[in-house]
């Protein structure tokens, strides 16, 4: 991923197997400069029903860890269903509740309209501020200039037809 060429990236799957590596994923956020929430919500927008222990968890006894601590939400969802994205507004609500800062606003990408567009908008949204900060690398700097490039032609292209 062009992502790990300019900074320090992190995955883990707050899905995964309820076990003794909930305290790996506390550590991971207690350590990180950026905590990025990407989910894909269920039904009528709930979180995934394997990640509620490990949510619970993180804004129960250790959200004191998320306290300064910047934090984006990028969720996928549907309006087919009565809720689109209810997981991003539950992640976005519990960050304000535990002091974190949310660098962007919330990210909804919609199965039925358009999720490409939306995606695209936000982690360029994203990119940029990520890019913006003093602390940016060059390589980040680099790479947000090269999606505006691309996303420049893209939209020329498109403009033709």
């Amino acid at each position: 991923m062009q992502l790990n060429k300019c900074c320090d990236v992190t995955f883990f799957n707050a899905c995964g197997k309820n076990t003794p590596t909930d305290l790996n994923f506390m550590s991971s956020v207690q350590a990180a400069t950026m905590v990025v929430f990407i989910l894909s919500t269920q039904g009528n927008g709930g979180i995934p029903s394997l990640s509620e222990k490990f949510f619970s968890l993180l804004f129960g006894a250790n959200k004191h860890i998320l306290k300064g601590k910047e934090c984006a939400v990028l969720d996928f969802g549907s309006s087919a269903y009565h809720i689109l994205c209810g997981g991003a507004a539950f992640i976005s609500n519990m960050l304000a509740k535990s002091g974190a800062i949310e660098r962007v606003p919330q990210g909804q990408c919609d199965a039925v309209k358009g999720k490409a567009q939306a995606f695209q908008k936000w982690t360029s949204t994203f990119m940029g501020k990520m890019a913006s900060k003093v602390s940016a690398s060059p390589h980040m700097v680099k790479l947000f200039e090269e999606m505006q490039d691309s996303n420049n032609v893209l939209l020329k292209s498109a403009m033709l037809f």
